[in-house]
């Protein structure tokens, strides 16, 4: 009878052994899903915050050269301008009042530059 419960206290201690193997190794393997799952969601979600942001800057780029260009044929285009520009010494009220006025909060300006029928500088005139 002695034999009998010896040998089924270590049936039963090798049943315990098994149980909690199983079981720490099913926990690592859940564990090592979960670190992975994050892994791949951390991956993913930079790429496509960075595709978001390439994006968005791309779009704000495309959007100033669209107002710059606009904002330049107008300008460009404007045959009027010249000769007030060229009138300069006695004009300069014209060209503060007409560029310098409406351009000194504009982000688009930095400078203005009239140029004459040979594609020289006429006037360069600096922001305030």
């Amino acid at each position: 009878m002695h034999t009998s419960i010896t040998s089924t206290a270590r049936r039963n201690q090798l049943l315990v052994a098994v149980i909690a193997t199983v079981f720490i190794l099913v926990s690592g393997l859940l564990g090592a899903l979960v670190v992975r799952a994050i892994q791949t969601i951390t991956v993913t979600s930079d790429s496509i915050d960075d595709t978001r942001a390439l994006h968005a800057a791309e779009g704000a780029v495309q959007s100033l050269r669209n107002q710059l260009g606009a904002t330049v044929h107008d300008n460009a285009y404007w045959d009027d301008a010249y000769p007030e520009v060229n009138l300069a010494q006695t004009r300069a009220d014209w060209i503060i009042e007409t560029w310098a006025a409406t351009t000194a909060d504009y982000p688009l300006y930095d400078t203005a530059m009239v140029f004459d029928a040979n594609n020289r500088i006429s006037r360069r005139l600096p922001r305030r």
